[in-house]
């Protein structure tokens, strides 16, 4: 016998925040409402399935699902995800994901370290590939 899962079971209180941050943004858009669940899972290459399971909590919304939502509804990921912090540099705005810059910081100092120590860095460049892949 499954268990049911409940809306956001599991998630952190990021990805619940951006879980209803979506939910609400999808069901107030006015235009967003004119089209069936089908027509814009479609428009995101996604079963009509998978947009319902996000929508309802089921499926976590990681960091390519955000994006699609951040073009359908024509905002950026710091409007929808308390996980982005908002970037205003004289090089313009970026949004800079928090835990992606903390990792990339770790993974950079593995290889000054492993360079300082003369030790073969392959493993730590296939360690960067995976997590950046991720």
């Amino acid at each position: 016998m499954m268990k049911k899962v409940g809306f956001c079971d599991g998630f952190s209180e990021s990805d619940r925040e951006t879980t209803i941050n979506v939910r609400d943004r999808y069901f107030s858009d006015a235009a967003l409402f004119k089209q069936s669940q089908l027509e814009i899972a479609s428009k995101l290459c996604w079963s009509q399935s998978t947009l319902n399971q996000y929508l309802n909590g089921k499926n976590r919304i990681g960091e390519k699902a955000l994006r699609k939502f951040c073009i359908l509804f024509q905002v950026e990921p710091s409007d929808l995800s308390p996980a982005y912090k908002f970037n205003d540099s004289p090089e313009g705005r970026a949004n800079i994901k928090v835990d992606e810059v903390k990792q990339i910081k770790e993974i950079l100092s593995e290889l000054i370290s492993a360079i300082n120590d003369k030790r073969d860095i392959n493993t730590i460049m296939l360690q960067a590939k995976k997590a950046c892949a991720n």
